[in-house]
C-alpha cells in the first residue's frame, strides 16, 4: 500500500495541533462559539506548483484563491449551535491533480 499525504492540508486556527511535513494531526476537539471568527489556512508541499486552493463549508464553495498565502476566515455567527460542519479543501496543483483536506467543527454557545 503506498500511503501519498495531503499536497495541501487544512489547519483551523483555533487548534491546538501537530505537524509533521504536510500532514497535520489535531489535538484537541473542533468546539467553536457561535460568533467567533476562525482563521483557517490551507498549507501546501513545495513539490508540484498550485494553480488555487478552494475552501469548502458543508461542500459549498465559499472562496477561491490563486495565490499564497491560502487564507480564510469562517464567520460563524450565522452557524446553529449543536450542529457539526465540515470545512475542507481543494488544492488543484498544476499537474492535474486534486489535492483534498477537511476538518469538522462543532458550534457551541457563546
Amino acid at each position: 500500500i503506498l500511503l501519498t499525504p495531503h499536497t495541501c492540508s487544512v489547519e483551523l486556527g483555533t487548534s491546538r495541533y501537530r505537524q509533521a511535513g504536510a500532514d497535520t494531526v489535531y489535538a484537541g476537539p473542533h468546539q467553536v462559539a457561535q460568533g467567533q471568527r476562525v482563521s483557517l489556512r490551507s498549507e501546501c508541499s513545495a513539490w508540484v506548483s498550485i494553480n488555487r486552493v478552494e475552501f469548502y463549508l458543508n461542500g459549498v464553495l465559499q472562496t477561491s484563491l490563486p495565490d499564497a498565502p491560502y487564507a480564510w476566515s469562517l464567520d460563524t455567527s450565522g452557524l446553529t449551535v449543536g450542529q457539526t460542519y465540515t470545512v475542507s479543501t481543494k488544492g488543484y496543483l498544476t499537474n492535474g491533480l486534486v489535492s483534498n483536506d477537511a476538518v469538522t467543527v462543532q458550534i457551541i454557545a457563546p
